[in-house]
């Protein structure tokens, strides 16, 4: 009679530890991969709030000097000079020409859009101060407003 009461009561907390353990371990796991389904959600709303944030932009303003201004606004590239992005309006159609000599010094702008360098020259202001560099030279960054002056 106490053997097959104590092979209850041994049963029985087994049972019970067993049951608890469980639960716990039940418990645990849901918690555990509720966290992995958040943090994927997490990230995945952080990545869809990046690709709606405003790209860093910078200003270009073209002044013919007549009266007849134009002015462009794009993501900056890395790296990305003067010379380079009047050429790519150029070959996007956004302007008509650009021309450029290499001197000793590097690369001046020679004419844009049919007016040329005579009388007046083209001056390229970088956030409002007259730059005397050459258009490979002249890196623009987020937020640069660069100005090109036909005077």
């Amino acid at each position: 009679m106490k053997t097959s009461r104590l092979l209850f009561w041994t049963i029985f907390i087994f049972a019970l530890f067993g049951n608890v353990f469980l639960f716990l371990w039940k418990q645990y796991y849901l918690e555990y991969t509720n966290n992995l389904f958040l943090n994927k959600k997490t990230k995945i709303q952080i990545e869809k709030n990046r690709a709606f944030q405003k790209k860093p932009l910078a200003y270009l303003l073209i002044d013919y000097g007549n009266g007849k201004k134009r002015s462009f606004e794009g993501e900056v590239i890395e790296g990305l000079n003067l010379k380079t992005l009047l050429e790519f309006l150029a070959e996007d159609k956004k302007i008509s020409s650009t021309k450029f000599r290499k001197s000793q010094k590097g690369f001046v702008l020679e004419s844009l859009e049919g007016l040329k360098n005579n009388s007046k020259s083209w001056k390229c202001y970088l956030n409002g101060k007259l730059v005397e560099k050459n258009f490979e030279k002249i890196f623009i960054n987020q937020g640069d407003k660069i100005e090109l002056i036909y005077q």
